[in-house]
């Protein structure tokens, strides 16, 4: 197993750094690519919830049983958020385990239709820093009320 860190050593988003990270871990090999494959664990340290980036949930919990279930993504990748990171400094901690992938190539995915409307939405707020956790709690009751409020299964 090899270990890797990327620090933005700012709230730089590490969503994005998985992103870039990610393929490459998966088909790991040893520098010549004669040697045998091994696993990957990442260390990623900056924003979990950044601004023009995708947040820390949106991997957890669209992305990866997408990648799961379409590309064949090996269901031993796994995401650990340790501590979460906020602009200005950042500061979020993210652990990722990811094997070694056996095949040679990740399936293709056609996602043409969108599906069932879920039954259930999560609704989640968070805070930090000196913002009270009302702030957070008022955000998200205000998102359930306009939640109920609304026709979104249309």
């Amino acid at each position: 197993q090899r270990n890797i860190v990327g620090d933005t050593k700012t709230a730089g988003s590490v969503c994005l750094l998985l992103q870039a990270g990610l393929p490459c871990a998966l088909f790991a090999r040893t520098a010549d690519n004669n040697g045998p494959a091994f696993s990957i664990s990442l260390e990623l340290r900056g924003g979990t919830n950044a601004a023009m980036a995708p947040q820390i949930e949106y991997l957890t919990e669209v992305f990866l049983p997408v990648a799961w279930a379409g590309f064949g993504l090996p269901s031993g990748v796994a995401v650990d958020v340790e501590r979460r990171g906020y602009f200005p400094k950042g500061g979020g901690l993210v652990k990722v385990t990811v094997p070694h992938m056996q095949s040679k190539k990740l399936k293709p995915i056609s996602l043409l239709d969108r599906g069932q409307v879920l039954e259930e939405i999560k609704v989640r707020a968070f805070h930090a820093g000196s913002c009270p956790r009302w702030v957070a709690e008022s955000m998200a009751e205000a998102a359930v009320k306009e939640f109920n409020t609304t026709d979104i299964g249309g």
